[in-house]
């Protein structure tokens, strides 16, 4: 089997696997985004500054995760596993924080 037909056989569900990754990326940017924004729309205390950071924290490393899922000279293992990281992110702070 030629080597291109298997590149495009890849391609594919890697760019779904990618989309995927960056609308729960953007997902965890918007989380953070309320985290740090809610104190002063609300009025309230907010979360604490831990809560901020791992926030914080989460998105940079989903976005990152993207950037290296998305990039076209990273070989299909590491993207596929760098866009199967962002779900697993994305869990991590869903449990620590929200279902705690």
């Amino acid at each position: 089997m030629p080597r291109a037909y298997r590149r495009d056989r890849l391609a594919r569900p890697r760019r779904r696997l990618v989309a995927v990754a960056r609308v729960l990326a953007g997902g965890l940017v918007v989380l953070a985004l309320a985290v740090i924004a809610a104190p002063y729309l609300l009025g309230g205390p907010g979360a604490g500054a831990d809560t901020v950071t791992g926030h914080v924290v989460a998105a940079v490393l989903a976005i990152g995760a993207t950037a290296v899922a998305a990039h076209r000279r990273t070989p299909s293992g590491p993207a596929l596993a760098a866009a199967a990281a962002v779900p697993v992110i994305l869990l991590v702070v869903l449990t620590t924080s929200w279902w705690a």
